[in-house]
């Protein structure tokens, strides 16, 4: 399937993680799509989940420029968490503050071909982009800066040259509010990013980057001072394998500017469906 964008190999309750970005219209088929998977006993069981709102956070307040490291007192931050939720300290500071409405941005092909330069090379200059889509670096630049002023990109830090070298992909169940209170706590960790999600579970889907060797760490707080408290309603904690991640660009050839994106569901179903057979032969 073209439009799947990640596949990580994960340890914990699931063994793989996969991303897909879809076209709207077809939100159901990564359902159908791994059911017929676990129907053929590919797979032993999914869980599916869409993205309702992203997050990202870097925080320095635990980097230490002298030693050139980091040191996050994990207990400080749990203690602090459990409190945080359990006493609903929240309350006050999300009061008033309902979810951003979701602004549609009208993109055209050479949006997304300049977006596909940029992330393999964010410092490639706007004449180098423009010799290589056919046009000019500054009509690159413009376009740049209103997907900058639109929040369609976003400049990012990535975490294996700071020393954020493991990851763990927590998903917790939660309510709406309890959701927006752990995006506050989490944006004090170094860094992470994720998603409020809605599906198979509904709550708060995340990434999130510890010092080399602090995964136990992190999951210990977890445990002691947000699952033992039945401070969420279920959890799935997983540590991310280094390096077996595939990052796939925009399938740019499948998208027009008259007619949007193809998405072509029942070629990829079908498709899917001859390889099963192919395997069970």
């Amino acid at each position: 399937v073209p439009y799947c964008g990640r596949v990580y190999r994960t340890y914990g309750r699931m063994d793989l993680l996969a991303y897909f970005n879809i076209p709207s219209g077809n939100e159901t088929f990564i359902h159908e799509f791994a059911s017929q998977l676990k129907r053929a006993e590919v797979v032993d069981d999914f869980l599916w989940y869409g993205i309702t709102d992203y997050h990202y956070s870097f925080n320095p307040r635990y980097y230490s420029s002298e030693l050139g490291e980091w040191n996050v007192y994990w207990d400080e931050w749990g203690l602090w968490l459990k409190e945080y939720l359990s006493t609903r300290a929240w309350r006050g500071a999300l009061i008033g503050q309902d979810e951003k409405p979701t602004n549609i941005v009208k993109m055209n092909k050479i949006d997304l071909q300049l977006i596909n330069i940029l992330r393999m090379n964010p410092r490639t200059s706007f004449s180098d982009v423009g010799s290589r889509i056919g046009v000019s670096g500054a009509y690159v630049g413009q376009r740049v800066r209103r997907l900058l002023n639109l929040n369609v990109v976003q400049p990012r830090i990535t975490s294996y040259r700071i020393g954020l070298d493991d990851a763990v992909w927590a998903v917790l169940d939660c309510d709406r509010d309890t959701t927006r209170a752990l995006v506050a706590a989490f944006n004090e960790l170094p860094m992470w990013q994720g998603f409020s999600v809605k599906g198979d579970i509904n709550g708060i889907a995340s990434i999130v980057y510890v010092p080399t060797g602090e995964v136990q760490e992190l999951f210990r707080i977890f445990d002691k001072y947000l699952i033992e408290p039945r401070l969420v309603n279920d959890y799935s904690l997983h540590v991310i394998e280094k390096w077996t991640g595939m990052r796939r660009w925009l399938p740019i050839h499948l998208y027009s500017n008259d007619k949007g994106w193809t998405f072509e569901s029942n070629r990829y179903m079908d498709q899917l469906k001859k390889d099963l057979a192919s395997m069970t032969s």
